[in-house]
């Protein structure tokens, strides 16, 4: 690609004229991106506010009161990923049913319904999990998380149609979110309490063990403990211990047998468990009862049931008390015999015994006590655990719960038609550049002349063809025209032109030849060539004018002469190279002289433009003429031209305005550069230019002489 002119008054030149392309491409675009915009449907968003307290939540923990809030970066942002986590969002759609709602419910997509419009497949929804994941998925596209800087708040939103339906889910999710937060809390608390509750029983058969092999000790050795000690007392402390746990476990087996025969209501097997008097005539007067009640009348059945029930009522009152007392009993056996095994391990311990008794002994009970140590320990971590996960706290709470919002929070709007008019003015801009230097046609004498890189000797403004003329009779016919006037600019420019090329001594007495060409055809080089021809005749100049367009004259018909065969005739060698005053044909409208083609040619015409024939011809045409204008073919199409333009003064490129495509219109130029003469001038003439594209145009129609 050429290089392109950046330059300010070159991008202001441009801009002025692609301005009506840009208006009306960004007032398209602005078009479209409104009904776009206003055929959005409202988003309306609500945001809940939520605050992470990051210290510690045991309420069993007396510090717990003044534990400062820090604030934890970590801690904060795994909180932003857990409150977004499906187990949170799948709380909120089974609270708000969101699998029937009609937004986030299963629904069938654009794809599957314009498939079943087009009658493709029959598209079915999801069931099951499927369907609760695509629920999933649309509620996670319309919430957000977002925790605001160097704070430990989150802002919770949640987007929809419905601005009461945004404030209702964003507050039922911000709650799920803190009751997330105390469920895994009480679950992890019941966790560590189930691990320790099954370490809590192998740490009792451990105290029952080791309490065993220190009272299996003492038993085995009591009769030597005594003899070494010398205190008769050890031996009785260990017999008055060995009742009490006799007394002990008779009494837990009748309490254990009494509870059975209470559950099962044996009346008669607990008075013989108990053999208590009182309990004796209760049972006496129940038997009794109950075989009057057998065989008593109706009448007086109800009345015997009652008495029946309250003797019954107080047998059972009466057993309780014995079971009671009983257990009682177990208590103080047992704590009495505690107290004597305690009293017995520091006698022994602390008598005079023998080192390897001692030393035993002395094991024997720090393993009893350690094993004592860790049982309490677990049983009061267990404990304490248990009350933990009935005390758990959130780690957040909500600070302010979302409000039904009063606008929606898309489309915004008056953003959306700043971003679109930016964005609709950026396109713009850009396909204007696009189209002035690279598509399109050219519309101006400064696009032109900055597209193809060539001086332009003017623009030729389109005119109407009158009935049976051409445009090139107004050069005579209308001096004054707008049309004429830009010919005659043609003529001026290129004069000075060729003053600029040609040595002074040369200026006056050599004449021009003038090769008129296009880059494609119908650009209206031909009209040009006459007009010129014309306007130069009526300045006094000898001029002649040659149709070398030996495919597709058009000469003729221009000036309403019929085709002449004499140019055909001369170069292909059938008349005398001499006999050239036979070819000339005098203008109608002017002074002007023509030589008029035909197309009737046997032989490749790039083959006579390039003989000798043609070359001598425009030799004897110079040496008779100050102006000799060669109408040649467009020199895209046909490659006539490139033998015509070594033998020229100046080359007029015509180039018709908004037709000719820049890329053609670069190529031909770049054709004519490679063919002619390093002292040819080459100048652009702008042909058929709109008169509102014209910048003389309205300046022109004012003018007056």
């Amino acid at each position: 690609m050429d290089e392109i002119d950046f330059s300010s008054r070159s991008l202001i030149s441009m801009l002025k004229r692609q301005l009506r392309f840009v208006v009306v491409l960004v007032l398209g675009l602005m078009l479209m991106s409104a009904v776009v915009l206003f055929s959005l449907t409202p988003l309306y968003s609500a945001s809940a506010l939520v605050l992470v307290d990051t210290s510690p939540k045991n309420l069993l923990d007396r510090s717990f009161e003044n534990a400062a809030t820090q604030i934890d970066d970590t801690r904060v942002s795994s909180e932003v990923e857990i409150a977004q986590s499906a187990p949170v969002l799948l709380e909120v759609i089974s609270q708000a049913n969101l699998v029937s709602d009609p937004e986030f419910g299963v629904r069938l997509g654009l794809k599957d319904r314009l498939l079943a419009y087009l009658q493709i497949t029959r598209p079915e929804l999801p069931t099951g999990e499927a369907a609760l994941q695509r629920v999933l998925d649309s509620l996670k596209n319309a919430i957000s998380v977002d925790r605001r800087p160097r704070t430990n708040l989150l802002t919770l939103s949640i987007r929809s149609t419905s601005p009461e339906k945004a404030a209702r889910l964003t507050n039922m999710w911000a709650n799920a979110y803190i009751k997330s937060q105390v469920t895994a809390k009480i679950d992890s608390s019941l966790l560590s309490r189930d691990a320790l509750q099954a370490r809590v029983e192998s740490a009792r058969l451990k105290v029952v063990s080791s309490e065993g092999q220190l009272d299996s000790f003492l038993d085995q050795n009591i009769a030597k403990i005594t003899a070494e000690s010398g205190r008769s007392d050890l031996s009785d402390m260990r017999v008055k211990i060995a009742s009490l746990d006799a007394e002990r476990t008779s009494s837990t087996d009748l309490a254990s047998a009494l509870e059975r025969d209470l559950a099962g209501r044996n009346w008669s097997a607990l008075v013989a468990s108990l053999n208590n008097q009182a309990l004796q005539e209760l049972e006496r007067q129940r038997q009794l009862l109950s075989n009057q009640v057998s065989q008593a009348s109706a009448a007086v059945t109800t009345d015997l049931r009652a008495q029946l029930a309250a003797i019954e009522q107080r047998m059972l009152d009466a057993a309780q008390g014995e079971l009671s007392n009983l257990r009682d009993s177990v208590v103080s056996y047992s704590g009495q015999a505690d107290a004597l095994r305690q009293q017995l391990r520091s006698a022994v311990l602390s008598g005079p015994l023998g080192p390897d008794l001692l030393a035993k002994a002395y094991e024997l009970q720090q393993t009893s006590e350690l094993a004592r140590s860790q049982y309490q320990t677990l049983l009061s971590r267990v404990q304490d655990l248990d009350i933990q996960a009935s005390l758990q706290l959130a780690d957040s709470r909500i600070v302010a719960e979302a409000m039904t919002p009063q606008r929606p929070s898309f489309p915004n709007t008056p953003i959306l038609l700043s971003l679109s008019m930016a964005g609709s003015t950026i396109l713009a801009l850009g396909l204007a550049f696009l189209r002035e230097n690279m598509v399109g046609g050219l519309l101006s004498v400064e696009q032109a002349t900055a597209v193809l890189r060539a001086p332009v000797a003017s623009a030729v403004p389109r005119v109407g063809r009158e009935a049976g003329g051409s445009p090139a009779d107004m050069v005579v016919d209308s001096m004054l025209s707008p049309y004429a006037e830009s010919i005659r600019r043609i003529r001026a420019t290129l004069e000075q032109q060729l003053r600029r090329a040609r040595p002074p001594l040369e200026r006056s007495s050599q004449s021009t030849v003038i090769m008129m060409t296009s880059a494609a055809p119908r650009e209206g080089k031909s009209t040009i060539a006459l007009s010129l021809a014309r306007s130069m005749a009526v300045a006094k100049r000898r001029v002649l004018l040659i149709d070398c367009d030996l495919r597709r004259p058009s000469l003729h018909a221009a000036v309403g002469l019929d085709q002449d065969d004499g140019l055909r005739q001369l170069l292909e060698g059938d008349v005398e190279a001499t006999d050239r005053q036979s070819l000339l044909t005098p203008d109608p409208k002017s002074s002007a002289t023509l030589v008029l083609g035909s197309s009737s040619f046997d032989l490749p015409t790039d083959q006579l433009v390039g003989s000798q024939t043609f070359a001598q011809l425009i030799g004897w045409a110079r040496a008779h003429y100050d102006v000799v204008i060669l109408d040649s073919p467009p020199i895209g199409s046909v490659v006539d031209g490139l033998y015509i333009a070594p033998l020229s003064d100046a080359v007029l490129y015509v180039v018709r305005a908004g037709a000719t495509r820049q890329a053609e219109a670069k190529a031909g130029l770049a054709a004519i550069t490679g063919a002619k003469r390093e002292d040819t001038v080459v100048m652009v003439v702008l042909n058929q230019q709109d008169r509102m594209d014209a910048s003389y145009g309205k300046q022109y129609s004012n003018y007056g002489y």
